[in-house]
């Protein structure tokens, strides 16, 4: 067995499970489960009319780059969403769910033989930022998000020292749980950080689609490093999913984005 599972933290939901053990509701309520993060909405019926109507393909395994009209499918909704011009063969991969894709990339993006190797992760986090670090043989080094500062992560306050052995960075923007977005100036410190120790980025975007304004959908990662003049997305790749967004997590359908030679080794590594 790998010797690294000793690592890894009791999932929390199991803990608030067994916390919850035995509790119940007061009669005539319907309880609100804070627990799970998973939709409370129904489905929406053209995707239950899309699986039902291609039923018939369950019974061929699916490329394990993703059906070409599916990968053209993201990049063009990537088009309207951010206004980009990505490269369906070479920039978008198919996954099943960003969980998996976020474990996936640590695997392939680290080294488990490199010492002190580090994970920046935000705080709160989703616990797979975690156990995939470990898993991957570096260690997490979680940056606050405070109230105090706007819940905005204090970059600048990160050594020169942990910046060094910094081999990949994970966001959330929309942030969880709190749902505060990335500003402009966030990603330009963050790339020109990138540019100067060498780490990929990571952006968890599977709530990018949850907002309350619909005149001004949240900043996203590639739409940043566009409006920024980085040209191919150096060492950035965008997570998304439709489990929340589209209240289908029993699909575990996403994608992933962004820098080609990344994905390059992210599919690599799935194969």
């Amino acid at each position: 067995m790998n010797p690294r599972l000793g690592l890894l933290q009791p999932y929390p939901f199991e803990r608030l499970r067994g916390l919850l053990a035995g509790v119940s509701a007061p009669a005539g309520t319907a309880p609100i489960s804070l627990g799970l993060g998973e939709p409370q909405h129904p489905t929406p019926q053209l995707i239950k009319q899309a699986v039902t109507a291609n039923l018939a393909g369950l019974a061929r395994y699916p490329a394990t780059a993703g059906q070409p009209e599916l990968r053209e499918t993201i990049a063009a909704w990537i088009g309207r969403r951010y206004g980009l011009k990505i490269d369906p063969a070479t920039q978008v991969l198919p996954v099943n769910g960003s969980k998996e894709a976020v474990f996936s990339l640590l695997q392939a993006a680290l080294d488990p033989e490199e010492r002190d190797a580090l994970v920046i992760c935000p705080n709160p986090f989703y616990q797979i930022y975690e156990g995939a670090t470990l898993l991957g043989g570096a260690r997490p080094y979680f940056i606050n998000s405070l109230a105090e500062n706007d819940l905005r992560p204090d970059w600048s306050s990160i050594p020169a020292s942990v910046w060094a052995k910094t081999r990949l960075v994970i966001t959330c923007s929309p942030g969880n749980p709190h749902g505060r977005v990335m500003a402009l100036d966030e990603w330009k410190l963050l790339f020109e950080l990138s540019d100067r120790h060498g780490f990929l980025i990571a952006a968890d975007e599977c709530y990018s689609e949850i907002y309350f304004d619909a005149a001004r959908p949240p900043l996203g990662a590639l739409e940043a490093a566009a409006a920024l003049g980085r040209e191919g997305f150096p060492r950035l790749v965008s997570l998304s999913s439709l489990s929340k967004r589209s209240s289908a997590p029993g699909l575990r359908s996403g994608f992933i984005a962004g820098d080609r030679k990344v994905l390059e080794a992210f599919l690599l590594y799935r194969t």
